[in-house]
């Protein structure tokens, strides 16, 4: 996978990026969204807490990290390359969910 640098710790202007796993499928699911979370929390996937702090805003200098669908499972892809080349093997995008260094 692509590596990227995200915080540690919360700070001005980052959020907390939560991962939630489905422990039936082995799905892993990374968002921002108290709503989302909640939402997947419900339907089966276990919250593991916040796993690091990023911006969900793009500024200069920052990479989207788009996740991505198909079937039961997700995925992450950098940038608007790796999302084309995502969507052009059959994946179905959802939206950018964080921004970050590469």
């Amino acid at each position: 996978g692509v590596g990227f640098h995200a915080a540690s710790a919360p700070s001005h202007g980052i959020v907390p990026i939560y991962r939630l796993h489905n422990h039936t499928t082995g799905d892993y699911v990374y968002t921002a969204s108290t709503a989302e979370r909640t939402s997947l929390t419900h339907a089966g996937y276990v919250n593991e807490g916040p796993v690091f702090y990023a911006p969900t805003t793009p500024a200069p200098g920052l990479y989207p990290a788009f996740r991505l669908q198909r079937g039961l499972y997700h995925r992450i892809a950098f940038g608007t390359l790796a999302r084309n080349d995502a969507i052009a093997a059959g994946w179905h995008l959802e939206h950018a969910i964080f921004y970050a260094h590469r």
